[in-house]
C-alpha cells in the first residue's frame, strides 16, 4: 500500500495558476480541481421564484453564467458576495493522483489443487470527468451515457432525476465545468484469478513428463466502484477500458 499527499512549497506566493479545471497555489496541492459548486437543479416554480429573487437583489447576478431555467443547474454563490462569477469556484480533491494505492495476493494450495488471487485498486481520488459520453449536452452523431438520459430533468419527472435537462451543445449552461463532473474514482478491482491442478507424478512418470499442470485463469473478473466512465483505472483519459479474458492452459516440464 502507498500513500501520497502533496503540497507546493514554493511557487508564486498567493498568486495561483490555473490550467482549465486545474489550480496550483503555494501551500496546496499540485492541480488541485477548480471547478463551480451545484447549488441545486431547478425543478419548479419555487425554485424559479428563488432565481428571480437573486436577480432582484443584483441584477447582474447572472452576467457571467446565463440564468437557469427549468431543468438547468444553479450554481452556487460559494463566496456570498451577491454576485454569480468565477470567483465562486471551489477547491477539490488532492490533486491528480489518488491518495492510497494498495494491491494483495492470496494464494492457497491444497492436496494438488492451488489457488490464487491478484487485488489492486485506489482510494480517495477525485477525478473530472466530461467526456466519453459522460456530459449534459447533446451532440449531433455522438452518444450519451444512458444513466444521463435515462435520469435527467424532464417535466414528467421533475423531482426524482439526478442530472439537469439536456440541452443542444449549443447551450452550454449545463456543461459548465462544475462539481457535478468531479467524481470518486476509487475502485477495487480483481487483476487474475487462477485455478490449477498438478497431475501427481506417479501418473505422468508413466508417459515420460516431469511434471504436468493443468489451469484456469480470468483477467479482470470484477471491479467494484462508483465511477460512471468506462474504467476507474483509465480515469477521466479516453482510452479503453481493462478487458475480462478467459484462459486454459498446461504447464509441461519433460
Amino acid at each position: 500500500m502507498s500513500y501520497v499527499r502533496n503540497k507546493v512549497t514554493k511557487f508564486q506566493g498567493d498568486v495561483s495558476s490555473i490550467d482549465g479545471v486545474y489550480k496550483t497555489q503555494e501551500g496546496k496541492p499540485i492541480n488541485q480541481l477548480y471547478v463551480m459548486k451545484v447549488d441545486r437543479i431547478v425543478r419548479d416554480e419555487a425554485d424559479l421564484a428563488y432565481v428571480e429573487s437573486l436577480v432582484k437583489a443584483n441584477p447582474s447576478y447572472f452576467a457571467t453564467y446565463q440564468r437557469p431555467e427549468l431543468g438547468d443547474f444553479l450554481y452556487a454563490d460559494t463566496n456570498h458576495d451577491g454576485n454569480l462569477d468565477a470567483s465562486d469556484r471551489i477547491e477539490i480533491g488532492h490533486g491528480t493522483l489518488p491518495a492510497f494505492t494498495f494491491g494483495a495476493s492470496l494464494g492457497l494450495r491444497w492436496n494438488n489443487f492451488d489457488f490464487s488471487m491478484q487485488l489492486q485498486g485506489t482510494a480517495d481520488y477525485k477525478v473530472y470527468y466530461n467526456n466519453q459520453a459522460f456530459r449534459f449536452v447533446t451532440v449531433m452523431g455522438q452518444s450519451l451515457n444512458k444513466d444521463i438520459t435515462d435520469n435527467a430533468w424532464t417535466p414528467q419527472n421533475p423531482y426524482a432525476s439526478r442530472y439537469p435537462r439536456l440541452r443542444n451543445s449549443a447551450d452550454g449552461r449545463n456543461n459548465i465545468a462544475s462539481d457535478a463532473f468531479v467524481h470518486d474514482a476509487s475502485y477495487l478491482r480483481c487483476k487474475n484469478i487462477q485455478l490449477g491442478y498438478t497431475v501427481p507424478a506417479s501418473i505422468t512418470s508413466k508417459v515420460f513428463i516431469e511434471s504436468l499442470k493443468v489451469y484456469a485463469s480470468i483477467d479482470n473478473l470484477f471491479t467494484i466502484t462508483s465511477f460512471p466512465g468506462l474504467d476507474p483505472e483509465v480515469g477521466a483519459t479516453v482510452g479503453y477500458p481493462a478487458v475480462r479474458q478467459y484462459s486454459i492452459g498446461l504447464n509441461v516440464s519433460f
